[in-house]
């Protein structure tokens, strides 16, 4: 018998965190769906406030759908696996027939495209460029004036002892130019 100290947890615990707002909602076996978070294609997690379409619109099912007949018809090309193409016929089969579904089947549609998990990039605020996060401008500064990371952190670390000490040199600069 293996005796442990300290948190000890039989339950599974989630966390889902907005990359936007920085909404956090923790719980136990939750899903995306429990915590109102939807995750694109790119990995990016954000809440419903952020995603850029109506997600319950027959518009944004149908752009689903387009995407993962793209999706699926790549995977195809890349692999010659039947299963892609197979896939990639039934979206578009969905794709044809989805005005004239019913509402039941539309649901049914709409619950296999995992909507939660799968949203396009263009209905993600982070991907579509609707909401730039502090990373990102970062990322594109370092690019835009060609700069080594690294070089510029320890420049960081040579001129200053403590962050507060740099902040107030920013703003104390920041105060003399205005």
């Amino acid at each position: 018998m293996k005796k442990r100290n300290g948190f000890v947890s039989n339950s599974s615990s989630s966390s889902f965190i907005c990359e936007i707002c920085g909404e956090e909602v923790i719980g136990q076996d939750i899903s995306l769906e429990n915590a109102n978070m939807y995750q694109c294609v790119a990995g990016h997690t954000i809440c419903e406030d952020h995603v850029t379409i109506d997600i319950e619109s027959d518009e944004f099912a149908k752009k689903l759908l387009q995407y993962k007949i793209d999706s699926y018809y790549k995977s195809y090309k890349k692999t010659n696996d039947d299963f892609y193409l197979q896939w990639s016929n039934d979206y578009k089969q969905y794709l044809k027939d989805y005005d004239n579904m019913d509402d039941s089947t539309k649901e049914e549609v709409r619950e296999d495209l995992e909507l939660r998990s799968n949203i396009p990039q263009e209905t993600c605020a982070i991907c579509s460029m609707k909401s730039i996060r502090m990373i990102d401008v970062t990322s594109y500064l370092l690019y835009k004036f060609d700069l080594d990371c690294d070089k510029v952190k320890e420049e960081m670390a040579l001129k200053f002892a403590t962050l507060e000490e740099m902040n107030e040199k920013m703003r104390k600069d920041k105060d003399e130019k205005a």
